[in-house]
């Protein structure tokens, strides 16, 4: 009777762990900052930048971007190549990614890009 007992509890409790994990992502965002805020310091923290795309480089495995606001300039690397269907020149975008420093240059690592209308 006490195996079936801690067997109960121990499925609660990962049932409710997974519950708060999952709540946890939909709470937790990255915090938004201009572009120009960004520097070394922040090297693998996550970032939000909003911004107009100046310049796109597309390989088969990356798409460059450079993404300008009213602060400086940045460039976003995205490994999904794929997600580039509707980026444009000009467009404005949100970039949701983490903070890398690539040939001692500040970039973001991009995990998500929105096209928004502003």
């Amino acid at each position: 009777m006490e195996d079936n007992k801690l067997v109960k509890i121990a499925i609660s409790a990962s049932i409710f762990g997974l519950v708060l994990l999952y709540y946890a992502t939909i709470v937790i965002e990255a915090k938004s900052y201009s572009i120009s805020q960004i520097d070394k310091s922040m090297t693998d923290h996550n970032v939000k930048i909003k911004g107009k795309i100046t310049n796109i480089l597309k390989t088969e495995k990356v798409l460059i971007l450079n993404v300008k606001d009213d602060s400086g300039s940045i460039k976003v690397a995205s490994f999904d190549p794929g997600e580039s269907s509707e980026i444009k020149n000009g467009s404005n975008i949100e970039v949701t990614g983490k903070v890398s420093l690539y040939q001692n240059k500040i970039e973001v690592i991009a995990d998500s890009i929105k096209l928004i209308n502003d």
